[in-house]
This record gives C-alpha cells, sequence and structure tokens, in this order.
C-alpha cells in the first residue's frame, strides 16, 4: 500500500533528500537507498496517470517502470545535481527545458489539448507550497514520462505541435524503437496507431479553437497549453490579474468539453 504524501511524508523526504546531498559513503548510499523506496510507487503511480502516457495506452506496469527508471537517472546524474537544485531554489528542475526535448514536448502538448477539450483524465494540481518536493517531484516524473513516450513510440520524424508551422527539431538518440514510417499508418495499434490518432485529435480540436475563439481566448489557451503561469498569461495578454487570466482559459475548456468530450467513441478513445 501507497503511503499517503502528507506533510509527514514530506518532511521526511525533505530529510532524505538533504541526506543525499550533504552526507558522504555508506550515509549517503542509505540515504539514497531510502529515498528511492519511499518515493517509487508515487512516481510508478503518477506515470500511470501522465495525461500523454494515457492518451497513448502506455499506461501498462512496465511503461511505469520504465519512467521510474528514467527518474532516477535524473535524480542520480552529476551526483544527485538535481537533487541540489532541489534545495536550492525549492522547485525548480535544473535543466528542464533541455530534459523534455522538443519531440517530448509536442507529444505533451498534443495530450493537453486531449485533456482540454475533456478526451482524456486530467489529474489534480499540487500544493508547491505546502508539499514542494512531492510537486517538484511529480513535474520530473512529468518529463521523464514525455522523454519516455517519444521514444517509445520511435521519435517520429513528422510531429508537428498544432498551432506551430515550423518541424520539430530532430536528434539522434540510443533507443530500440524503430522510427514511424508511412509503412507504419493502419498497422499495430498500440502504440503507433495511438500516436497517429492523438495527432489527428490534437489537429481537430486546435482547428475548431481557431475557427470559434476570439484570438485573445486562443492565445490564453495556447500559453497555458504551453505551460505557463497565469501570471504570465496575464502580462502577456496584458490583463488585469492572473485571476482574469484562469477566467479565460477555463471558458476556452468549457467550450472545448461542450463540443469533445462525448467523442471518445468517434476519435477511437477508451473511456
Amino acid at each position: 500500500m501507497i503511503k499517503v504524501w502528507d506533510i509527514g511524508f514530506e518532511l521526511h523526504g525533505q530529510a532524505l533528500v538533504r541526506d543525499v546531498v550533504d552526507r558522504r559513503g555508506p550515509e549517503r548510499l542509505k540515504a539514497w537507498q531510502s529515498l528511492l523506496a519511499a518515493v517509487a510507487p508515487h512516481v510508478e503511480r503518477w506515470a500511470t496517470r501522465n495525461p500523454t502516457l494515457r492518451a497513448l495506452r502506455l499506461t501498462s506496469e512496465d511503461e511505469a517502470r520504465a519512467v521510474l527508471v528514467k527518474v532516477v537517472e535524473r535524480l542520480e546524474r552529476g551526483q544527485h545535481q538535481n537533487l541540489r537544485a532541489f534545495l536550492e531554489a525549492r522547485g525548480a528542475v535544473l535543466g528542464a527545458a533541455a530534459q523534455a526535448d522538443e519531440e517530448g514536448r509536442a507529444l505533451h502538448r498534443f495530450a493537453a489539448i486531449a485533456v482540454a477539450a475533456g478526451l482524456c483524465e486530467e489529474d489534480g494540481q499540487d500544493d508547491v507550497q505546502e508539499t514542494p518536493l512531492r510537486a517538484w517531484l511529480k513535474g520530473l516524473t512529468g518529463f521523464a514520462a514525455q522523454d519516455h513516450a517519444a521514444s517509445r513510440l520511435g521519435r517520429g520524424n513528422s510531429m508537428h505541435t498544432p498551432g506551430d508551422t515550423a518541424p520539430v527539431d530532430k536528434r539522434r538518440v540510443n533507443s530500440d524503437a524503430r522510427r514511424i514510417t508511412e509503412s507504419d499508418v493502419g498497422s499495430v495499434r498500440p502504440p503507433i496507431t495511438d500516436l497517429l490518432t492523438l495527432k489527428r485529435i490534437a489537429g481537430e480540436i486546435w482547428s475548431f479553437a481557431e475557427k470559434s475563439f476570439s484570438p485573445e481566448l486562443q492565445r490564453a489557451l495556447d500559453l497555458r497549453l504551453d505551460d505557463c503561469s497565469y501570471q504570465e498569461i496575464a502580462r502577456e495578454l496584458r490583463l488585469r490579474s492572473a485571476g482574469e487570466a484562469q477566467q479565460l482559459v477555463r471558458a476556452a475548456k468549457e467550450r472545448l468539453r461542450a463540443e469533445f468530450r462525448h467523442q471518445q467513441e468517434r476519435f477511437g478513445i477508451e473511456e
């Protein structure tokens, strides 16, 4: 049974992080092993609930374990440099932009559009003030899930984000997954057809937004899909407050959900 991540668990986790960063030798190893034992079940659960992986039906135990491996690698990298960054910045993932490559972010955006339209389940938000380690680690799990999805799908060579005109840059990776080709279309459903379905869904939803939304409403949703905060959206759109930005985004999502949320069967999405 997974322990509830309450304040007590949070403080225990933060103490382990400090021990991993500050201690040496056997004491550091013991703290590191204890930290992994504590957070691993939560990371695997977050992976199974990740909207990108859910939309692509990559939610088996093996997929979650693969994401966990990526998270552990990132926590261990550079003598636990990410954990040091957490203690120093209390929530800033070191090199977050570099850790989720362009293809992974494109997959994330496809899934975020489907979530906004009510076609995929949205996970709850974290309290960054009360449980900053949980929120930070869950964000790191999201980056790892994006990278895993892109690797699992062979790093598709035609992945465009709806709303963008430039193709996504490609990079060489060490992956056993083969690249997606035209011959893959219509072959095995999981996971290749699911990627194509997700791209088609995102494109159709975004096309509806472009035709139906005001420029301000569309831009607010666009920024939110790119993980901008409501404060950032308010500044970009010159709104009076973050609350006004939140209302805009909520209105956009409500219109999308009214149009698409009951169309899972047409899109081939499982309830």
